[in-house]
């Protein structure tokens, strides 16, 4: 599963090919608070300082990323 950009469509991966899904951000921000919420439930702080993250949860492998100044939100999750 990943984000790349909020104007467009989450994409899964799968067979080699990512597909569009019907899921879509609204904007940046619901991104972002997707991301630091889930940077919480894995005890990771995402912050202007430290914009990204990489952890484990519930058997799933996030890559969070909010990029500079927090204003490019993108995330995948894959299968551990």
């Amino acid at each position: 599963i990943m984000c790349e950009d909020y104007s467009k469509p989450v994409q899964v991966q799968f067979q080699n090919r990512k597909l569009d899904t019907n899921v879509k951000f609204a904007d940046k921000k619901e991104v972002r608070e997707f991301i630091l919420g889930a940077a919480k439930k894995m005890e990771m702080k995402i912050d202007k300082k430290n914009t990204a993250a990489e952890g484990v949860y519930r058997e799933l492998r996030f890559f969070l990323d909010c990029g500079e100044n927090l204003d490019n939100p993108r995330f995948s999750i894959r299968r551990t």
